[in-house]
């Protein structure tokens, strides 16, 4: 994740690293235990931990409270205000993390993204909806049989994906999600917007693979970049999984 002009990522251990230009890396030794996602708004740092539900809140970088509020598994901060959720429920936050307020009890969110005045969430089966920055949620549950993991906003598109390959677009001012052929059958993880290019990432379990997918135009149709092979390959001949992806300019 790209946090305060920093790319973020996470290592096994206390550490997280951080790289200013993709290529070198250094490690953040300050921010909680195997963080996997990050969020960062108007000085206040969010980590997140989604695989031990943990969550923490820094207002400084340096000092952390952790799990402040509950099972929190993501956010992201928009419109001044921070949006995270997890399996504790939906939470808000209008002064920069000092306070929350729960504004979804139930809804366990996987992702969260922002764009045209709009909060988009993933969840089982489908996607959450708040178009008053956070305090009313509309639902759509029924998009897939599995789960919608990740989501982004890019060329004034939402644009979200999960199990089985799936991958389904929603323009400004459209209110009916289009489901696009990605191509594969990986459980998509992750997606990343930049240069007018979507970029996907995913895997399978068995047999344990990854693939990479890329858009052009606007997430209507996709591209198969690789898919598993020797150079995403450790030494020991274990293939790398792919989990996340970020642009940087």
């Amino acid at each position: 994740d790209l946090i305060d002009k920093k790319l973020m990522g996470s290592t096994s251990g206390y550490n997280s690293i951080y790289s200013e230009d993709g290529l070198s890396w250094y490690y953040e030794r300050n921010f909680p235990r195997d963080s996997e996602k990050f969020a960062y708004g108007n000085g206040t740092f969010l980590a997140f931990n989604p695989s031990w539900w943990t969550f923490a809140i820094s207002f400084d970088g340096m000092t952390w409270n952790v799990n402040p509020i509950g099972v929190i598994s993501d956010g992201f901060f928009g419109n001044n205000i921070f949006i995270i959720g997890g399996n504790s429920g939906i939470f808000k936050s209008k002064d920069y993390g000092v306070s929350w307020t729960k504004t979804d009890p139930g809804t366990w969110l996987y992702d969260i993204a922002f764009g045209n005045n709009t909060f988009v969430g993933t969840i089982s089966g489908g996607v959450i909806k708040s178009i008053d920055n956070g305090t009313t949620w509309t639902y759509n549950s029924n998009l897939v049989s599995g789960s919608l993991n990740g989501i982004i906003y890019g060329n004034s598109k939402f644009v979200a994906v999960g199990s089985e390959g799936k991958i389904f677009t929603l323009s400004n001012g459209d209110m009916t999600w289009v489901e696009r052929t990605s191509g594969t059958t990986h459980d998509l993880n992750h997606i990343s917007y930049g240069n007018g290019t979507f970029v996907v990432v995913g895997d399978n379990d068995y047999p344990p693979s990854s693939v990479i997918l890329i858009s052009d135009d606007s997430g209507v149709t996709w591209k198969t970049k690789f898919t598993s092979g020797t150079k995403w390959q450790t030494s020991d001949g274990n293939t790398n999984r792919l989990s996340g992806v970020a642009f940087i300019k």
